[in-house]
């Protein structure tokens, strides 16, 4: 029962040290919070606005089931569902080139200089809309240039130019690259109304033919670009700077701000446009839906052109012979030879008749089917494989077809090499994979196309029977009219010419009229629903979101940060693991010096300023010096010397032995300091002993009687290192050192305390470990490794030197959670907690003792 109760409390002891840790770095945890929502913040003003426009648009489906032949069946099974086909439609290079070229986007306008220097930056400026979203006019005191027939010759043309109004009516285009002069131009005066958005929104293709007969007579024709440029208004020495951008770059861009997506299992989907200004949203939305629904009135009249002028042909030649026909039986009827035939003969006519329309009407069929299967046959064997979407008949609205999945694929692909294209070079890997992809869909395709021709074989075939057949019995029936009488043989003859031509135009009229009236049906079945909006607010930053995100990521990096720190004092010393493990007690804490004490130690010119226990009124660090004190005084030290050692530099190790001499002098003890530190004699320097002076060393090397020092409290006396040496472990260990020790112990100081250098950097502690076997081991959490402490320890333990314990220096009592309230620090102790009684009590103290500090003096003998 105990153990699970101490199981409980560890974890509860761990989970506390947990939010303890998160309190402890809470700072950290804040900057980083604030740091985060600025840059937040900053994203948010810096950025961009992105704008989105959005339509909805549906494909109507007309019902087509009294219209299904052989074919019908054949090609549901292949395209039964157009509409994923129909979205990806929207983003071919078809569509797409037709909007860069209509809204001449390549032409992209970026600023404004005027005569006095000062630049007005703009963005989106249509050349056919000036006012895209650029309240420029609030600004600029003259208005945008016209330009209009606008034309980019070249589609890898990618230049910065800017046009100079050098005078009146007067300009030049430069290249800013090359800061080179392109062409000089004039230009004659042109009225507001004359205004390219006038001339542009009507009549275009009557703008395209006067381009056409008007070439020679613009102002702007240079090798890779040609306009009409107008500039009234604006004074001489304004610029305008734009740049004509690379198709293949632009389009690329272009087409990733274009999304399409179908509105769950209906027939409509959803067109968005993203652009930086809302009114480019708007135009580009509305040219898109233009452009892709003349594309795709275009494609669904490819179903109807097979056979168009094949009729046209056929008609214009049967309505000849039937003019012919008609003409040669009124002439035959005229002459009087014959007028009427009898029942017989007229029934043989008729059925005649009948037998050549069928054969008329088969004849065309065949002729349509040869010329599409034609047709789909060149298209095969030039690209591979040819868009058979146009097959599929309307009415149809089942889950997308394994073919028009390929044709979605297909699109995908070529965009994506495009963009390759952009970066990489034909023989590049990442191009080679994409063209064998691409390859592998086209292969696919033709498969599905294989099929499609394969039925049209096969009813080619069948209709070829039938006209057969149809031949037979038009054979047979005219042996029977070749036996009449001359006169009524001819007679028939005509009629039956007539009748066959008459019937054969009928037909003609009538399959004509059903064609242009499918054609009809089908210009248009693409609808708005919801047309593109002028969007208010942008879709992008999402400012507060972003702020959210900052808060939050803040947080999580700033509790990741402090919990990162944490773990990188694994490699430090853990008190816990020298409590509990290594079962050395924690005699002391000693308290970080804040500035205030640091700053008095170094600039005070008072000698006794270096100490803290005579120049604090921190009662917590004159509270663990006494605590120390106190600890040791009950221990069984069997023998008043003390050596203090550390395991690693700047631990403030001689500091410690500094303050706790001073603590037991005025705890009226008297007190030895040796410093045994012959490598560098800090203690020495603390004490103002120099090292010329004469001291420890003098004594081992020349047998001279060491010299004693009385400093800081008369009840404190000091033997100096008198020097340094490399050979220190070698004196060290000499039967003068021994000599030393020997006297110590008859002496008459209460405590004699010993300074050592670290025990993992050299021997000389393990070699005084012979003549002492007390020891205070000094460590600094935040500084000592744990593998150099654990190694000091188990090199005291084989020399066989006695660890009292602990002493733990420069520790942040305040902010540890499990010494905060121990060893008397969290009751009116702590660092930092002045008490004025207390600390009346302890001016008092040091008053007195200080009274009694002594000059320097020499007691020659020990």
């Amino acid at each position: 029962m105990i153990d699970n109760i101490s199981k409980s409390h560890k974890k509860e002891k761990s989970l506390l040290e947990l939010i303890y840790i998160i309190y402890k770095g809470k700072w950290i945890i804040i900057s980083i919070i604030i740091a985060s929502v600025i840059l937040a913040f900053t994203y948010n003003q810096l950025t961009t606005p992105i704008y989105e426009s959005k339509a909805l648009l549906k494909k109507e489906v007309t019902d087509n089931s009294g219209q299904r032949d052989e074919l019908y069946e054949i090609v549901k099974l292949q395209t039964s569902d157009r509409l994923e086909t129909e979205m990806e439609l929207v983003k071919t290079s078809e569509v797409l080139g037709r909007v860069i070229r209509d809204l001449k986007l390549r032409f992209d306008v970026k600023k404004i200089v005027d005569p006095k220097g000062n630049s007005y930056h703009l963005k989106n400026v249509f050349v056919d809309f000036p006012d895209s979203g650029n309240n420029y006019a609030k600004e600029i005191s003259f208005s945008l240039p016209k330009i209009k027939y606008l034309k980019i010759k070249d589609e890898n043309t990618e230049l910065e130019l800017f046009i100079k109004k050098i005078a009146t009516n007067k300009f030049e285009l430069w290249d800013v690259e090359k800061n080179k002069l392109i062409i000089s131009f004039n230009v004659s005066s042109v009225s507001k109304s004359d205004s390219l958005i006038e001339s542009n929104i009507e009549n275009s293709f009557d703008l395209k033919q006067e381009l056409q007969k008007n070439q020679n007579q613009l102002n702007v024709n240079t090798d890779f670009l040609q306009f009409d440029f107008s500039w009234d208004d604006a004074p001489v020495g304004s610029k305008i700077y734009f740049d004509i951008e690379n198709y293949s770059k632009f389009y690329t861009t272009f087409s990733k701000d274009i999304n399409v997506s179908r509105i769950g299992h209906t027939d409509v989907f959803e067109l968005s446009i993203k652009s930086s200004s809302p009114l480019a949203c708007k135009i580009i939305a509305d040219d898109l839906i233009n452009q892709f629904r003349e594309v795709r009135m275009e494609q669904q009249k490819q179903s109807v052109r097979y056979s168009y002028n094949f009729i046209d042909e056929q008609l214009t030649e049967v309505q000849k012979k039937l003019i012919d026909s008609e003409g040669n039986l009124s002439n035959f009827k005229g002459s009087g030879r014959i007028i009427n035939i009898d029942q017989n003969t007229q029934e043989l006519l008729n059925y005649q008749s009948t037998l050549e329309a069928e054969k008329l009407q088969t004849d065309l069929l065949l002729s349509n089917y040869r010329d599409k299967a034609a047709a789909m046959q060149k298209e095969l064997e030039a690209s591979g494989y040819f868009d058979q979407s146009f097959l599929q008949p309307s009415g149809e609205n089942q889950g997308e077809s394994p073919f028009s999945g390929l044709m979605s694929r297909l699109s995908e692909l070529e965009l994506q090499k495009l963009d390759l294209m952009q970066k990489r070079t034909e023989k590049h890997p990442d191009v080679i994979n994409i063209n064998e992809q691409i390859e592998l869909v086209k292969q696919k395709l033709s498969s599905y196309n294989q099929n499609t021709l394969t039925a049209y074989k096969i009813i080619i075939g069948t209709l070829e029977k039938k006209l057969y057949k149809i031949n037979s019995l038009l054979s047979l029936h005219e042996s029977e009219i070749k036996q009449l009488p001359a006169k009524e043989t001819q007679m028939a003859r005509l009629i039956r010419e007539k009748d066959v031509y008459e019937k054969m135009f009928k037909l003609l009229l009538d399959k004509r009229e059903e064609m242009r009236v499918a054609e009809l049906a089908q210009l248009q079945d693409i609808i708005i629903v919801d047309h593109p909006y002028k969007p208010l607010k942008p879709i992008q930053p999402r400012k507060l979101l972003n702020m959210l995100i900052g808060l939050a990521l803040g947080g999580f990096i700033g509790i990741l940060t402090v919990f990162i720190i944490e773990l990188r004092k694994t490699n430090l010393i853990d008190l816990d693991y020298l409590e509990d493990e290594l079962k050395l007690p924690l005699l002391a804490l000693i308290p970080s010096f804040d500035k205030s004490i640091l700053n008095r130690m170094k600039k005070s010119n008072d000698e006794k300023d270096k100490f803290v226990t005579l120049n604090t009124d921190d009662s917590g660090i004159n509270e663990s010096y006494r605590l120390l004190n106190t600890k040791l005084s009950h221990l069984d030290l069997k023998g008043k010397t003390i050596m203090v050692t550390s395991c690693e530099e700047n631990t403030g190790k001689t500091t410690i032995v500094a303050n706790l001499a001073i603590t037991m002098a005025l705890n009226d003890k008297n007190i030895l300091i040796i410093d045994c530190d012959l490598r560098k004699g800090e203690l020495s320097k603390l004490f103002n002993v120099f090292n010329n002076s004469s001291g420890l060393i003098d004594f081992l090397e020349k047998g001279t009687s060491p010299v004693i020092y009385t400093k800081i409290l008369k009840k404190i006396n000091i033997i100096p290192s008198g020097g340094l040496r490399e050979n220190s472990s070698i004196l060290l260990s000499s039967d003068r050192m021994k000599s030393i020790f020997e006297k110590i112990n008859t002496s008459a100081y209460d405590y004699v305390i010993i300074d050592t250098p670290p025990v993992t950097r050299v021997v000389d502690t393990l070699v005084l470990g012979q003549y002492i076997t007390n020891a205070l081991l000094i460590v600094r959490p935040e500084t000592s490794m744990k593998d150099s402490v654990i190694g000091g320890i188990q090199d005291m333990k084989q020399a066989k030197i006695k660890i009292l314990g602990i002493v733990a220096n420069a520790t942040d009592i305040q902010n540890s959670y499990r010494y905060r309230y121990s060893y008397g620090y969290g009751y009116g102790y702590g660092h930092g907690n002045n008490h004025n009684q207390g600390n009346k009590n302890s001016r008092n103290r040091v008053k007195k003792d200080s009274s009694i500090i002594q000059k320097d003096s020499k007691v020659n003998s020990v």
